[in-house]
């Protein structure tokens, strides 16, 4: 018995010792050693086609499925040449034919290839331009072509070619980081090649375009689900093709064998190209994603609700297989107000839900003390980001103030505010929209709703789908809608957003002195002289109140530890799957 025991006790310490260990060590998936990652995203995307596709979803995966022609560095914030040889080369025209454009000159990579093996040219970006274009269906990239009047290939080198364009103040960047679609598979038939971009483009044109057969024949099999979800329809010049996808259950990406990028890294590191497969898992509630992550079937979630974020930090078997993260975000979150409303279109009444909205306690209790408000859409972290202005901070009596000014009183004594408009009695009952699976948005409206009702204003909130809730943003069929927008390190161009005719001004905002200093802001290339626009931009809004900002807000994401290479940045989506190697893969390289 004591020769057991001799042998026992050491034996004992050394399985402790190795248990202890491996508590310390990430979880590493059994089975073959491949580099393969699993990521969570919160729905499927509408679709896959770039020109069509417009939700987060889309965004994300197209990062690995496509290449832009510069791509945003991480660290830098800067644009870095990926399917082009260099940045493009600027020149502003004072003479000739193009007198007063900007022109732009491109040269593809020599290598770039479609999966078909045949290059990658500037006939295919032309083509996706013109599918741009195109008035049989709505895309989220108009303000890309915009500014865009002409497109001349270089007549000696099929990869090379120049844009003319109008003064745009991101012009550059915005042309720089588009992406192609080959034509050869998009358009077999060569439907659009008689088409130009000036003919697409002219105001006196589009009726006729809209009922245009071809152009209506193209859109209806450039809108079929073999060129929206199906696998086979849907090819670009990134890393990756789509090798499964099951709708609300998984996206599965796998690499190009022998894919054109991987002979240039050394030269163009955004090229990388790491994991040998990328999987989307589609989970829509947190919490089973936290026990997916938790069993080892996730190894990256975004987006966590700050209710579920703050305590995960607490959790230890998280804490065990996770690093935690949160990137700030180049965005903002608000509250759109239908400028158009009987109820809102006075801006004193929007400016009385300004001060109704009580952000120190939302800060508090739904950002557990994350305090990142913002005066208006610019950034905070620019230069010209407006200083002077202050923050309207939770003032009831002012409200009530406001409201009684624009005419609003409690004539029939509900509690419930009422106006005579039109000979009618409206009383002020106000919807207020959010798309599902957003807990900090119903949290936050709850708070609102609360304050709102001291001054007899009764919010009622209302979720629907994501496709929908789109849907409806763009119809600016609603009173009231709470969404975040998230952009790119570039100058904010206002013009979608708060010019009379912007095709995002969901407030239905219009105001004469905004549409001009917008416009003339768009054709600034003189920095020096962005900042005094910029300015007077964020007085105007401080004053009209189209919508009520919130803040700027930072992302929640959790990855496994089990990855060396790892990146978070501020630019979205906040982190690079292309470049995560498998420590297990390290390890065995070290062996070998």
């Amino acid at each position: 018995m004591r020769n057991y025991l001799r042998l026992l006790v050491p034996a004992v310490i050394v399985f402790s010792l190795l248990f202890a260990a491996c508590r310390n060590e990430p979880k590493i998936p059994n089975g073959p050693v491949e580099n393969i990652i699993t990521a969570r995203i919160s729905g499927d995307p509408a679709n896959l086609n770039f020109v069509l596709a417009s939700d987060g979803s889309a965004t994300e995966i197209f990062k690995y499925l496509s290449v832009p022609m510069a791509s945003f560095d991480p660290e830098t914030y800067q644009l870095t040449p990926t399917l082009i040889k260099q940045l493009p080369v600027v020149t502003e025209i004072t003479e000739g034919e193009y007198q007063g454009k900007i022109a732009y000159d491109f040269e593809i990579l020599a290598e770039a290839t479609w999966d078909n093996g045949t290059p990658v040219t500037a006939e295919d970006f032309l083509f996706t331009i013109k599918t741009v274009l195109n008035p049989n269906y709505t895309t989220p990239h108009g303000y890309t072509t915009g500014f865009i009047d002409h497109f001349i290939i270089d007549t000696e080198n099929s990869k090379k070619f120049r844009v003319y364009g109008r003064k745009y103040i991101i012009g550059a960047p915005v042309i720089s980081n588009f992406e192609a679609m080959p034509k050869y598979l998009y358009d077999p038939e060569g439907l659009l090649d008689k088409y130009t971009i000036e003919e697409l483009k002219a105001k006196e044109n589009q009726e006729k375009l809209a009922e245009d057969e071809t152009l209506k024949a193209f859109a209806k099999q450039f809108q079929s689900p073999f060129h929206l979800n199906d696998p086979a329809g849907i090819s670009y010049a990134g890393p990756y093709k789509i090798e499964k996808w099951t709708t609300g259950q998984e996206i599965v990406l796998v690499k190009k064998k022998n894919w054109w990028g991987d002979k240039l890294v050394d030269k163009y590191p955004l090229l990388k190209a790491n994991p040998d497969k990328i999987i989307f898992k589609v989970v829509r509630d947190i919490n089973a994603a936290i026990s997916l992550a938790k069993n080892g079937e996730l190894d990256i979630i975004s987006k966590i609700p700050w209710s579920a974020f703050v305590p995960l930090q607490d959790d230890a078997i998280i804490k065990e297989q996770f690093d935690f993260h949160t990137p700030k975000k180049i965005a903002y979150r608000y509250i759109a107000l239908n400028n158009n409303s009987p109820k809102l279109e006075d801006k004193r009444v929007r400016q009385a839900l300004d001060y109704l909205f009580n952000r120190e306690e939302i800060f508090k209790t739904v950002y557990f003390g994350s305090k990142t408000p913002t005066i208006g859409p610019i950034h905070p972290t620019k230069p010209y980001y407006n200083k002077n202005l202050s923050i309207r901070s939770f003032d009831e009596t002012k409200a009530k103030a406001l409201l009684k000014e624009a005419g609003w009183a409690d004539s029939d004594g509900n509690g419930i505010i009422d106006k005579i408009i039109d000979g009618e009695k409206i009383e002020m009952n106000i919807e207020l929209l959010y798309a599902n699976g957003y807990e900090d948005f119903a949290n936050i409206i709850e708070i609102f709703k609360s304050d709102a009702l001291k001054a007899g204003i009764n919010i009622t909130p209302k979720t629907i789908d994501s496709q929908n809730f789109m849907a409806t943003q763009k119809s600016r069929d609603f009173e009231t809608m709470i969404a975040a927008s998230e952009w790119y390190p570039l100058h904010q161009d206002l013009a979608s957003r708060f010019h009379t005719r912007g095709g995002q001004n969901y407030s239905s905002f219009s105001n004469e002195e905004a549409d001009v200093l917008i416009m003339k802001l768009r054709s600034t290339i003189d920095e020096a002289q962005l900042p005094e626009g910029y300015l007077r931009m964020q007085e105007i809004i401080h004053e009209e109140v189209p919508s009520i900002f919130i803040n700027t807000g930072s992302d929640r994401i959790i990855i496994n530890k089990r990855f060396n290479n790892v990146r978070v940045t501020s630019v979205k989506p906040h982190y690079y799957l292309n470049e995560f190697v498998a420590k297990s893969l390290a390890i065995t390289a070290s062996k070998n």
